[in-house]
């Protein structure tokens, strides 16, 4: 079974978009809000996805895939 998948999208203003493409569940669901907490993602409710500086997205997406997340 493949992991759940997580969309990462650079947006114009140079923010990434981060959001789960699959269902991830309630546990699973609270470590990618935690993941995206620690590096500073806030969430959008216009975009329902959480935006983080694109500079921290590889440090996020390594924590994803640590929590068995496929960025």
């Amino acid at each position: 079974m493949a992991n759940p998948r997580v969309g990462i999208d650079l947006q114009p203003d140079q923010r990434a978009s981060v959001s789960p493409m699959d269902y991830l569940g309630g546990p699973l669901f609270q470590s990618y809000r935690t993941a995206c907490s620690r590096h500073g993602a806030r969430y959008d409710s216009e975009l329902k996805a959480n935006l983080v500086s694109a500079e921290l997205v590889p440090g996020l997406a390594d924590d994803l895939r640590g929590i068995g997340l496929e960025p």
